[in-house]
């Protein structure tokens, strides 16, 4: 499928034209505003540290519209932020933390943990972050996560270790979820539902209207 990441900057524009006054969930926290760009350089010293090749969209996404900012929920982390998860439940290992993008995540289906004894495991919960990477925290302690190591690579999944419900893939019509269609996903829902706002709140001030002339 054919990526246009101009017709996606020119959803965000609108998207932020529509939402005046931020509706639309985290929208205030992020201000539909984008961070700086990467450039190539900086992108590939990132790539080379960890042992990875970042998956071409989120790539061209850092490269070329912007490195975190306005996105789904508080929005997009910067790549420096790529282990902000990872910090939720190991945060004694450094040394793991600077190299567990490489290895490859585990996962191919839904995992959960079969107990508390399973999600509280020190080496279960390293295995299921392998190779993710942060994207955008959703509140809660949930996050986003693209994987960018593994058969899963390129491929976004939702991280609820933090209440036990363990690692599940985004679907959409039966099709895995890459960083595009996420993203897109995200500014048509956020657009439909600024619209839909609207045309409430203009359906009600004319029944008010009517009441106000009887």
């Amino acid at each position: 499928m054919k990526r246009d990441y101009k017709a996606l900057a020119n959803k965000l524009e609108r998207l932020r034209a529509l939402d005046k006054k931020q509706e639309i969930f985290g929208s205030n926290y992020h201000n539909y505003l984008l961070n700086p760009k990467l450039s190539e350089q900086e992108v590939e010293e990132f790539e080379m540290k960890n042992g990875i090749v970042i998956p071409s969209e989120y790539r061209y996404f850092i490269c070329e519209i912007g490195n975190g900012g306005s996105g789904p929920c508080y929005g997009l982390l910067p790549l420096t932020n790529y282990h902000e998860h990872y910090d939720n439940y190991i945060w004694e290992d450094e040394d793991l933390k600077k190299s567990y993008l490489r290895y490859s995540f585990p996962y191919t289906d839904k995992w959960e943990p079969r107990s508390n004894n399973e999600h509280d495991n020190y080496d279960v919960l390293k295995q299921s972050l392998s190779g993710t990477l942060a994207l955008s925290h959703e509140g809660c302690g949930y996050y986003t996560l693209l994987i960018v190591s593994g058969e899963e690579r390129g491929n976004i999944w939702l991280d609820g270790m933090v209440s036990d419900q363990g690692m599940m893939p985004l679907i959409r019509n039966g099709n895995r979820l890459g960083f595009y269609e996420w993203y897109e996903n995200w500014l048509d829902n956020s657009i439909l539902e600024v619209l839909k706002k609207k045309k409430n709140t203009k359906i009600f001030r004319v029944i008010l209207n009517k009441f106000k002339r009887r």
